[in-house]
């Protein structure tokens, strides 16, 4: 039983010193692998080494270099602007290319012994050369591209309101494309140092000019909202002399308080403020009355009368501005004459204004005519105020507004109380607010010819007390009366 013990140990001896000779000799083996991998590795960068994105496992630095110089070769960058245009600037021709040194000095940072590294999951060696090119190359080819041409380039417009159509509508930004080309300049060397291939100009900082206000701006949609929900209207003005004038959104938007959450709202005194003033102004474009007026004489010829006289449109401010106010508040598109006090007595295109219907009166001839429906039915010679500064006959555009018989036609009062004289007539029609007018002149024996250069009355025209009462009677009241030289 002993023996037989005896044995079995000394057999379990030789096992472990066969086993423990075993595994020294799979380390020592293991490690004269591991001392040729280092050996293999102290001039070859290690397995899944990277550079600059390239796989230069196993490589000698030769053959990284020669790697490396490869991908810059096929170097090119893409630029993108907004309005999706692009520009792709090669390698080649900025003399692109990466350099040598970093990569020796990666290879000599390698401890040839950690070369095991290499072949463990996750794990790699990243390392960058540095890219060199030509700046100013590169500064010339961005700043010769079309998009960063500062005289093409569309600035950018904020989003607004607009009236259309009888309502308010936002009109989107236009974000434009102006932008600054030496910002874009120093972005596209950035992305070239980092080896970029493409950089996004639209979305890098500084670089584009943007509108400050978008069609999603809070304030500018409560502003739309507001002046929709106060529904005001619009006149279209039929202006004799003229194009038609337009009161809408784009003048009485103006005349409406805005608080500052963009909220609109009728203040009763402002409002009524330009609501006069706007009569007042379109007054100024469609009144007539002591304007020059052309007239189209009784030879055929066209005369331009001086701008003296009370003919023509006269706009009642008053009353157009109470229109106004119901016109805008119906909400409704209106179109209209203004409210006159006085109007002309035809249309423009019947002799300028003064139809078939008149007194012409030609102070130059000495001679009047009276139509009536495009005939004459009276015309006579006259005599006009004297020849000077202070008693010349006034030419102009007038009408018959007062008729009288049995006038007494008195001068301007002197020191001593009575009258520089005293004159009757049998009938009487006055033009001007002076006292000039139409009437007999009995005393006189003479008309027409050039009795009024030396001769002449104090203003008046004087007509043969036996035509005036012809004239009287077809003269109207309203009745355009044109006084020319």
């Amino acid at each position: 039983m002993a023996a037989k013990t005896k044995r079995k140990q000394e057999y379990l001896k030789k096992q472990r010193r066969k086993t423990l000779i075993i595994v020294l000799v799979i380390i020592i083996a293991l490690g004269v692998l591991y001392l040729l991998g280092a050996f293999l590795y102290k001039d070859r960068f290690f397995r899944g080494s990277e550079i600059n994105g390239v796989n230069v496992g196993n490589m000698t630095e030769a053959e990284a270099i020669e790697a490396v110089e490869k991908t810059s070769s096929d170097y090119s960058i893409t630029l993108k602007f907004r309005d999706e245009k692009s520009e792709t600037i090669a390698g080649s021709e900025i003399d692109f290319h990466f350099s040598t040194e970093q990569i020796d000095e990666a290879l000599k940072a390698q401890n040839p012994m950690a070369w095991i590294k290499g072949y463990l999951p996750s794990k790699k060696s990243e390392s960058v050369a540095e890219a060199e090119y030509s700046a100013e190359k590169l500064k010339e080819l961005v700043l010769s591209l079309p998009e960063t041409d500062v005289e093409s380039m569309t600035e950018p417009v904020n989003a607004y309101r607009e009236y259309q159509d009888g309502t308010f509508v936002i009109i989107p930004e236009v974000m434009g494309d102006t932008l600054d080309p030496e910002a874009a300049y120093e972005a596209v060397a950035n992305a070239c140092s980092e080896t970029k291939h493409e950089i996004d100009l639209n979305e890098t900082k500084g670089i584009y000019q943007s509108p400050d206000v978008y069609q999603d701006d809070k304030k500018l949609n409560k502003e739309v909202e507001s002046l929709n929900a106060i529904g005001l209207g619009s006149i279209t003005y039929d202006i004799p002399y003229g194009d038609d004038v337009v009161l809408d959104a784009e003048d009485w938007m103006e005349w409406l308080t805005e608080d500052e959450d963009g909220t609109f709202h009728i203040d009763e005194e402002t409002w009524e403020e330009n609501l006069s003033t706007y009569a007042s102004e379109l007054a100024s474009v469609a009144d007539t009355i002591y304007r020059r007026h052309k007239f189209n004489t009784h030879n055929g010829s066209t005369v331009d009368i001086e701008g003296v006289g009370y003919y023509g449109y006269k706009v009642n401010t008053e009353k157009e501005v109470e229109q106004i106010a119901e016109d805008l508040k119906s909400g409704e598109a209106v179109s209209r004459a203004p409210i006159y006090k006085k109007t002309e007595a035809a249309e423009p295109d019947s002799n300028f204004g003064f139809g078939n219907t008149y007194v012409e009166v030609s102070l130059s001839e000495q001679h009047l005519w009276v139509y009536q429906d495009g005939s004459v039915v009276v015309d006579t010679d006259f005599v006009s105020g004297n020849d000077d500064d202070k008693h010349r006959t006034p030419e102009g555009a007038y009408f018959a507004y007062d008729k009288q018989q049995d006038k007494i036609m008195r001068g301007d009062i002197q020191e001593d109380g009575s009258y520089g004289y005293e004159s009757h007539a049998d009938y009487w029609i006055r033009l001007t607010g002076e006292g000039v007018g139409l009437h007999d002149a009995p005393w006189r024996s003479d008309f027409g010819g050039s009795i009024w250069q030396g001769n002449g009355s104090h203003g008046c025209i004087n007509i043969p007390a036996s035509v005036m009462p012809s004239v009287y009677s077809n003269v109207a009241e309203g009745t355009p009366v044109i006084l020319y030289y």
